[in-house]
């Protein structure tokens, strides 16, 4: 997958955990949004004792980490948000793209 091809192209620890609910893995009720999941990422870092970190997500994960970018963990250093979607920011509302028409997507973008 995408970690290994980053591994394989300089030296570095690439660690891809699974989201809490997928592999297997069971999810915590009370998890509930993009920002809780950051927490919890960025805590691994912590458990993992990890420092000079670099957060990358790609769609979704680029929404991830670029939540984790605003816990300003002194462990991360970059974050790389490749085509990520979801990010939140005060008075510029998230539009619906299913409802919209082609010519109101034209126009946002």
């Amino acid at each position: 997958g995408f970690g290994e091809l980053l591994a394989a192209e300089r030296p570095a620890r690439v660690i891809s955990p699974y989201h809490p609910g997928f592999g297997g893995s069971p999810r915590p009720e009370a998890l509930t949004t993009v920002g809780e999941l950051a927490v919890l990422y960025a805590e691994l870092i912590v458990q993992l004792g990890l420092d000079d970190v670099t957060v990358v997500g790609n769609s979704i994960g680029g929404w991830i980490a670029a939540e984790m970018a605003l816990l300003k963990s002194p462990r991360i250093s970059r974050i790389i948000l490749v085509n990520a979607v979801g990010i939140e920011v005060p008075g510029h509302p998230v539009a619906d793209f299913f409802s919209l028409t082609l010519d109101q997507v034209f126009q946002l973008g």
